[in-house]
């Protein structure tokens, strides 16, 4: 993670008074750790005539989707299940932590399989492919 590229790391703290000052569009607590997305830095980036790309999990999506917030959702899908092992394995030290990541990954996919809001679906097959379909997308959608 990089502070300021891709997350702002506030405290514990910081983060539970933004919450009760309704900072957040969404927000959730997974593995002890929040994570949220700012009604402030969306404003930033559409006030500079930008389109923001959030990356969210499909609870994350669903409840930005109640907001009224208008935009497009797109649900990255692994190539294959055993490939999804794999990728998780590489990054998980314990056999606790990849079982949780392994059915943290099947609910997600269930729920976007079960949803109306995912769209959009690209296969992460190989990040070059990935790359293309996803700039593809955005070509479609916006230009």
């Amino acid at each position: 993670m990089k502070p300021g590229n891709n997350y702002n790391l506030i405290s514990r703290e910081e983060f539970q008074k933004k919450i009760q000052n309704k900072d957040f569009v969404e927000y959730r607590e997974i593995n002890g750790h929040f994570y949220g997305t700012c009604k402030k830095e969306l404003q930033r980036i559409n006030d500079a005539g930008r389109i923001p790309i959030i990356e969210v999990d499909t609870v994350g999506a669903i409840n930005i989707n109640k907001t009224g917030l208008e935009g497009n959702f797109l649900f990255v899908y692994p190539p294959s299940f055993e490939e999804l092992r794999k990728r998780i394995g590489n990054r998980i030290e314990t056999e606790e932590e990849f079982k949780k990541r392994i059915e943290m990954a099947i609910t997600e996919i269930e729920l976007a399989n079960n949803s109306v809001l995912f769209t959009n679906r690209l296969n992460n097959d190989t990040l070059e492919k990935a790359v293309d379909q996803f700039f593809t997308l955005i070509e479609a959608l916006y230009f």
